[in-house]
């Protein structure tokens, strides 16, 4: 390879490393070492959801980013095959950092979302980097800075795999058929539902809020809905009603909205409830 291409590719590398840093740096860190400071960071995390809101919602989400950055190791396909007892760690960290009760449903379920999306966030820049090289050999040749050389050759052998690249274009082909993507930029769909609730607000105008310039026929089918319903019923009722109807279970409202349980869902919660038996009932026979 030429030596301008070479020069190229590294400042390439260096502009990919600093974007994919903001965010997590010293200046992001000052305001949850403050809070900090002061013991535990208390986090909402409201019934039926599985995300956090409320004034410390970003401090939550940029810590669990860093601790995915600096402590997970990346090499895995998804943090769903990372080793339990890793997984366990990063769990323990984030109990440490913030007022979260691991035997609360969303609150568990809150933690590993988070952790969840910022795994794969966090390979998918790695990966466009990756992609900027010619070929895996020229890649393993050129490790990143942030990440061990073994770290960065397990991702590349990842990477290079035909049937991880076959999937990878399935889900490229699946996104190009959604429908609907929301239009509140940066601020989750979570938030603003609750800010549309405190305005007296419902799901259909949250919708409306969130949706409507990409979406106008589903906005439409709503109101139609809505004008069919029984006028004596509350019209915030009427409301989740005609968007469940129109939408299904927990579409439209983001990831971090729980969906009514499937059977494997309802089978974990059993398991985690077993656990907690099994432990309190250890307990008890402790002090007998």
């Amino acid at each position: 390879m030429a030596f301008w291409d070479t020069l190229l590719i590294r400042c390439i590398l260096l502009m990919g490393q600093s974007k994919a840093k903001k965010g997590c740096g010293k200046a992001t860190g000052i305001e949850f070492e403050r809070l900090r400071k002061n013991g535990q960071i208390p986090v909402r995390v409201p019934d039926k959801v599985k995300g956090p809101t409320g004034k410390n919602e970003r401090i939550f989400i940029e810590r669990v980013t860093y601790l995915v950055r600096h402590f997970a190791d990346i090499s895995y396909r998804s943090l769903k095959f990372v080793p339990q007892k890793d997984k366990d760690e990063l769990y323990n960290r984030i109990l440490g950092d913030f007022v979260l009760d691991w035997d609360r449903f969303e609150d568990r379920e809150c933690i590993k979302a988070r952790l969840a999306y910022s795994y794969k966030s966090y390979r998918h820049q790695l990966h466009k980097i990756y992609k900027r090289f010619q070929n895996k050999e020229e890649a393993m040749a050129n490790p990143l800075e942030e990440l061990s050389k073994e770290v960065w050759e397990k991702s590349c052998n990842l990477w290079a795999d035909d049937d991880y690249q076959r999937l990878c274009d399935k889900n490229v082909a699946n996104r190009r058929k959604l429908k609907v993507n929301h239009t509140v930029g940066s601020k989750s769909l979570l938030s603003l539902y609750e800010e549309s609730l405190e305005d007296d607000g419902n799901k259909i105008q949250f919708y409306k809020q969130s949706h409507m310039k990409r979406d106008l026929v589903t906005w439409n089918q709503m109101i139609a809905a809505f004008a069919e319903r029984d006028p004596s019923m509350k019209s915030v009722k009427i409301a989740e009603e005609v968007f469940y109807e129109v939408l299904g279970h927990a579409r439209g409202m983001g990831k971090f909205v729980i969906p009514p349980p499937s059977t494997s869902a309802r089978s974990s919660q059993i398991a985690h409830l077993n656990e907690q038996v099994e432990k309190w009932h250890g307990v008890l026979q402790g002090t007998i």
